[in-house]
């Protein structure tokens, strides 16, 4: 859980916290302007937060153990070398309240540890009332010392004094007695050095002031690195102090004599936008920002000295409105807001929006804080603006001390970054050795566009896990480049230096010490010559790691090539004929085909009176080409690689082509610059079938219909189409005679007694059978000697081929059985009754159930029995009612069916039976009948 950190508003440190810009001296760094000290400096202005607090601190009791070194020292250098695995200087200052969070520091990412600190006054001697004296007796500062000896650190004491009057009687009178307590303390607890922060301005009060500081410096050095060989000397300075030389530190008077100078950049807000809420540390932009400062500094001291300064805080304010830079709220003041306390804040804020800043490289945010039931707790009845720095933004900080090559950078102040793991994350991306590469795998040879597979294995060489997954992941980056760099050649380059840039995600988390092997497929830019294909690891939306590795790579321009293997295309077509093949295609050129998108490679094949390609084709004035077919691969296909692919081509309609080609072409673009031919014989076109009626029936009866199959055979050298204008379909008549059409055409279209058309079921390709099923009716009246079959091409001509079987005739009959078992025996004058009777055609002919002649069962009650003949030979007087029934369906030769009859005894008479007799309308009835002897009831 994070502590939240509240900040103190610090009144009057808005407006003239810095004093304006003036005219620059003669002495001036680059940058064209005096960037002045400020009125209160950083540090000092961030403790008077903590002046008021109490800390309980327990009394040192553990011995002190001095620091662990790498190896040995032949010789006692100035500044002993950090042990460690950074590399740059990392320095951390641990201000004495934040002691009790020291557990969470990550001291193998730190390189010193300044405590701070001891105040000095104006004699010389240290202030025993202070929290910092508190601090420096007691266990906390014991423990944070060890565990930093432990990894290798250092551990130097920050002695500090934040006015004019007493600095300047420090670095005059009390000078030697300064350093002699200083190099006591140091001594006293194994320390390995010491930080001076004396954070005041040029004072026309104190006109020596500048000179004391630089000669009271030089003397600690030199007799610190004399009683304390491998002691670091440091110094607390401005980030506008090497602009000029006349402010409170005159840079190139302690470069000399420091092994490190601390450039506090940061609360330059106040004096960029003074009474605007503001960046509190620019990279970029306004009178101070990182970049002019670091210039500046390099100027006046080598680079090995300069120890850039960042924030791990940033400032709120009370605004009057939301937008960038918003002047701040009448009668407020900024308030500092730790790193732990800006991600607390977005935690419980009102409306709050996020975003970047462009020019300083930093981030900012926005919300409402309502006048009560504030859940920040704040009730400013204001908006609230925030400028602060995160993983993103000072990771660009870091970006800039590895460009200029300076000692290393260092945070105020450890422990504002709570539990917080992404302040770290970034330490060790830039300044460890977190990551290796091995690219032996890495192809040297490329080509423009052209894709390739490989594996790069990667290693964790730092401190930290790196996530495969969440908002902000470490994936691997490989861009080709112009020239090897890293991410800080991308920038320097104005970001023109990458080609491409291709993340690939780690396939899990990677630990420290771990390898991970990742495959990679990549494609090379549009561009030649030679390059390099650079690995980079990235922490998404953070920072780029600060290694990389590169191979270096040649581009050779794009080649198209193909091979075609012909060998099964055959050799004999015959007009208008569709043959399916197979060509093998290979891929001879350095560039994958693809096989989709807007221009993709197909195979085209054409039927052509010459070969030559597409050049023949355009300087034959596009004519010899009779065909152009396309193609499509069913996947790309990468150089060196073949397909098969499965051709199904149609001759044309003239025999005029001598060669049947292959060439590639990639679509809208151009045609390949190789083809493949094969010479050709084109034969004319053959319609020749097959026919086998074994399955034809060879008994019908006048009128009869019957179903059955017929199978057709193609032995010609032409597909049958079975759709379009002219279709092939098979025609099957019942003839007087065989001889299929000659016949009928002899006999003067008589032959035919009928001409049906059976269409088939799809195209039947050359050497293919198709089976059809055929629904015939024979002739209703005489006999019919033969069955016919014979295709026909429709519109065009009848095949000359047919194939015809004797038929033997039976005469129709039109014969019934009934089941009148159900109907009532007994019946009352007009009584009605319901009851089914059952009927089987026990005859040769279906019975229409519709149509102009239906066949219907007939109920009547009669005098007698006899059926039609009967009621005929009685005039027409045996039947007393006479009732028509429907049939529900057609009823085939043997079937039965049982139909519902509602009848109704007559008024008058007395019939003696109930008689059933099928009737076909208007033509007949049937010779048989059925009936039932009845009664009638009184």
């Amino acid at each position: 859980m994070r502590t939240r950190v509240c900040g103190l508003l610090l009144a009057g440190l808005v407006v003239g916290a810095v004093a304006a810009a003036a005219t620059v001296t003669a002495a001036g760094a680059p940058g064209g302007a005096r960037l002045a000290d400020p009125a209160v400096g950083p540090h000092a202005r961030d403790e008077t937060r903590h002046r008021g607090d109490h800390f309980a601190f327990a009394p040192a009791q553990s011995p002190i153990i001095a620091r662990r070194s790498a190896a040995p020292l032949a010789a006692s250098p100035q500044v002993v070398p950090y042990s460690g695995r950074l590399q740059r200087e990392v320095f951390g200052f641990a201000p004495y309240w934040s002691l009790a969070q020291s557990a969470n520091w990550h001291y193998d990412l730190l390189s010193t540890i300044a405590y701070f600190g001891l105040d000095v006054n104006g004699n010389g001697s240290f202030s025993t009332s202070t929290n910092g004296w508190a601090g420096w007796n007691s266990q906390n500062l014991v423990t944070t010392i060890n565990a930093a000896h432990q990894a290798g650190d250092r551990v130097v004491v920050v002695i500090k004094a934040f006015d004019e009057a007493t600095i300047n009687q420090i670095v005059t009178s009390g000078a030697q007695s300064a350093i002699t307590n200083t190099i006591n303390a140091i001594a006293s607890k194994n320390l390995d050095g010491v930080n001076v922060d004396f954070e005041g301005s040029s004072n026309s009060s104190y006109p020596n002031i500048q000179a004391g500081m630089t000669n009271f410096v030089a003397q600690l050095a030199a007799q610190v690195h004399q009683r304390l060989p491998g002691s670091m000397v440091s110094v607390d300075t401005y980030s506008g102090s090497a602009s000029w030389d006349g402010g409170f530190f005159n840079i190139g008077g302690l470069a000399p004599s420091v092994d490190a100078m601390f450039v506090m950049a940061y609360d330059m807000g106040f004096g960029n936008l003074s009474g605007h809420a503001a960046p509190n540390a620019p990279l970029n932009g306004w009178t101070y920002n990182d970049t002019t400062s670091v210039s500046q500094y390099l100027s006046k001291a080598p680079a090995s000295k300069v120890i850039l300064g960042v924030p791990y805080y940033g400032y709120k304010y009370s605004t009057t409105s939301n937008q960038p830079y918003s002047q701040v709220a009448a009668g407020s003041s900024a308030s500092a807001d730790n790193y732990s306390g800006v991600l607390d804040d977005f935690s419980c804020a009102v409306q709050l929006s996020r975003a970047w800043d462009g020019t300083a490289a930093s981030p900012w945010a926005s919300w409402w804080s309502p006048a009560t039931a504030d859940p920040c707790a704040g009730n400013h009845n204001s908006w609230r603006e925030l400028y602060y720095d995160d993983a993103t933004s000072l990771g660009q900080k870091y970006d800039l001390v590895n460009a200029k090559n300076l000692r290393g950078t260092g945070m105020w102040a450890l422990g504002y970054d709570g539990t917080s793991p992404d302040l770290w994350a970034v330490l060790s991306a830039k300044f460890t050795a977190a990551a290796t590469y091995d690219l032996t795998a890495v192809p040297h040879a490329w080509a423009v566009n052209q894709t390739q597979t490989f594996n790069v294995s990667v290693t964790n060489a730092g401190f930290q896990t790196w996530p495969a997954g969440g908002p902000n992941p470490v994936r691997l980056g490989l861009h080709f480049a112009s020239s090897t760099g890293g991410w800080p050649n991308q920038v320097r380059s104005g970001y023109r230096a990458w080609a491409t840039d291709v993340r690939i995600s780690l396939p899990a988390d990677l630990d420290p010490g771990s390898t991970a092997v990742i495959p990679v497929t990549l494609t090379a830019p549009p561009m030649t010559g030679a390059i390099v294909l650079e690995a980079e690891m990235v922490r998404e939306g953070m920072f780029w790691f600060n290694q990389w590795a590169s191979q270096s790579v040649s581009l050779a321009p794009p080649s198209w090539l193909a091979t075609y293997d012909m060998s099964a295309v055959p050799r004999v077509w015959a007009v208008n004929q569709r043959q399916t093949f197979v060509v093998t295609v290979t891929n001879t050129g350095n560039q994958t085909w693809p096989a989709a998108g807007p221009n993709p490679v197909r195979l085209g094949i054409h039927f052509a009176n010459a070969t030559g390609g597409w050049p023949r084709q355009v300087q034959s004035g596009y004519t010899a080409w009779q065909t152009d077919s396309r193609i499509s691969f069913p996947a790309d296909l990468a150089p060196g690689a073949s397909a098969a692919i499965t051709v199904s081509a149609q001759a044309p309609a003239a025999a005029v082509s001598t060669v049947l080609e292959a060439e590639m072409v990639k679509e809208q673009q151009f045609w390949f610059g190789q083809w493949g031919p094969v010479a050709l014989r084109l034969a004319g076109p053959e319609w020749i079938a097959t026919y086998d009626m074994s399955g034809a029936p060879r008994s019908w009866q006048p009128g009869q219909t019957q179903s059955f199959t017929i199978k057709a055979t193609n032995t010609g050298n032409q597909a049958w189409p079975a759709g379009g204008t002219t279709p092939v379909h098979l025609g099957l008549h019942f003839a007087s005679t065989a001889g299929g059409w000659p016949a009928q055409v002899s006999s003067q279209y008589r032959d035919w007694l009928t001409d049906q058309r059976v269409a088939l079921s799809g195209d039947v390709a050359v050497g293919q059978s198709v089976s059809i099923p055929v629904t015939a009716t024979a002739p209703s009246n005489g006999a019919v000697p033969v069955l016919e079959a014979q295709l026909v091409k429709e519109q065009q001509f009848w095949f000359g081929e047919w194939t015809a079987v004797a038929l033997t005739n039976v005469p129709t009959s039109w014969l019934g059985g009934y089941d009148l078992s159900l109907a009532p025996r007994v019946w009352a004058l007009n009584q009605t009754a319901t009851f089914n009777v059952t009927l089987t055609n026990t005859g040769n002919q279906t019975w229409p159930a519709a149509g102009a002649s239906p066949v219907r069962l007939g109920l009547h009650f009669a005098t007698a029995g006899g059926g039609w003949a009967a009621q005929v030979a009685s005039a027409y007087h045996q039947w007393l009612s006479d009732q028509r029934v429907s049939l529900p369906q057609d009823v085939g030769p043997g079937q039965s069916v049982t139909v519902s009859v509602t009848l109704t005894a007559p008024a008058v008479g007395n019939p003696i039976v109930l008689e059933g007799e099928m009737v076909k309308e208007q033509q007949f009835w049937f010779s048989d009948w059925g009936q039932v002897a009845i009664a009638i009831s009184p």
